[in-house]
């Protein structure tokens, strides 16, 4: 089965390469783009786990129950600002993917500057490396949203915006209040 996957990958690989081709070819630059895109995804041997809910539903709790430390800023405000990557790596540390398309170095201690709603608006993206020794799988991430139903219509769209990257999705929402029509 495992082998059957694998041809399947790389006949959906071929195809995507061969249709980008086509498409500039003929001047669909946008679509030849969404080809290329495509063909990077399949290559990807990362398992994108994205937590999803309404703000202030506890997703960034979770995540941090997950990592089993306190890496992201949570608050009983809104909070959440920029979509934030955990995966594993070599050494812990940081960067940040801005909005310009730079990626910069930023210390752990200094998440909570960018990551949080009124921080700093230059970055798009955060990844967190945890370290090698942690219980987090080589090739899983876990994505931290900022969530839907938020204060500031941005963020949502950030949230929405990302959900076709993710392999899988874990919804969250409060226990202790019923669900809203929205959720």
């Amino acid at each position: 089965m495992l082998d059957e996957y694998k041809a399947t990958l790389a006949k959906l690989r071929r195809q995507a390469t061969e249709v980008e081709t086509l498409m500039a070819q003929v001047g669909e630059t946008d679509l030849a783009q969404a080809a290329k895109q495509v063909h990077a995804r399949l290559g990807d041997r990362t398992f994108s786990v994205a937590v999803v809910g309404a703000f202030k539903a506890g997703k960034s709790t979770l995540v941090n129950c997950f990592a089993e430390d306190e890496i992201l800023p949570s608050s009983a405000r809104e909070c959440t600002a920029v979509v934030t990557r955990i995966r594993s790596g070599e050494q812990a540390g940081a960067r940040l993917i801005l909005k310009s398309g730079r990626e910069q170095a930023v210390s752990l201690d200094d998440l909570e500057s960018v990551l949080t709603v009124g921080g700093d608006a230059s970055a798009s993206e955060a990844i967190i490396d945890l370290g090698p020794d942690v219980w987090l799988p080589r090739g899983v991430e876990i994505i931290d949203t900022p969530g839907l139903a938020a204060a500031g219509l941005e963020r949502e769209q950030t949230t929405l915006s990302y959900l076709p990257r993710a392999d899988a999705i874990v919804f969250v929402t409060r226990a202790d209040q019923a669900m809203t029509e929205s959720e």
